[in-house]
């Protein structure tokens, strides 16, 4: 019996020594340790890609997404908003012709105008070459509020059978947007004359001498 009852004890003790926990282990093996040091290194990817991400974003907005017009040749240091010889062109343009009168024009002009300080003062034919003045119609006051505007002048004298028909400011000069007529047909075309292009009949006459509103 004695013998028995010492065996029996014996086995339960073995049992008890299967199931229990092993003694946490310390040192450079530690989990708390392992583990703060696995979620520290992903941390670190983490942030590593969001520096990434962040340099990507900081490329991005610095990186132009236009580019830069040049600036217009008349205007070197690009100063104005609209060329001065965009002020006033010649949009339209109709010849009528009669064996007394010679060639009359109704020419439609398109301005930027303020009243008598800005305003478009006459619209003219010259020749092809921008060398003479066929005729030239002065405009004796502005036209705010009317725009385009047409006016009619005329006789247009000279043997030219095309000419070229421009406006003038008196901010600007000369529009560089024209129409080139045949006044024999009527027929008109839009234009753009180059720079200068008859500037040394600015001054011959006839010439505005007021302006009345």
């Amino acid at each position: 019996m004695h013998n028995h009852t010492l065996l029996s004890l014996m086995l339960v003790a073995a049992s008890i020594g299967c199931t229990s926990t092993p003694p946490a282990m310390t040192g450079a093996g530690d989990d708390s340790v392992s583990g703060d040091t696995i979620s520290d290194t992903g941390e670190a990817d983490v942030l590593d890609q969001d520096t990434v991400a962040a340099a990507d974003d900081s490329a991005a907005c610095c990186t132009p997404s236009d580019a830069v017009a040049p600036l217009d040749a008349d205007s070197p240091d690009g100063s104005d908003a609209v060329m001065l010889d965009e002020l006033v062109s010649v949009v339209s343009a109709s010849v009528t012709a009669s064996a007394s009168a010679g060639y009359q024009l109704a020419v439609g002009v398109m301005s930027t105008e303020t009243g008598c300080e800005q305003y478009a003062n006459w619209w003219e034919a010259v020749d092809i070459d921008g060398t003479t003045l066929l005729y030239r119609r002065i405009l004796g006051h502005s036209h705010v509020n009317e725009q385009p505007f047409v006016r009619s002048g005329g006789p247009v004298t000279g043997s030219d059978d095309v000419v070229v028909v421009r406006a003038h400011g008196n901010v600007g000069g000369y529009g560089r947007q024209a129409l080139q007529v045949t006044l024999s047909d009527g027929s008109s075309v839009p234009i753009t004359l180059p720079v200068g292009f008859g500037a040394a009949l600015e001054t011959a006459e006839p010439l505005p001498t007021s302006c009345a509103f």
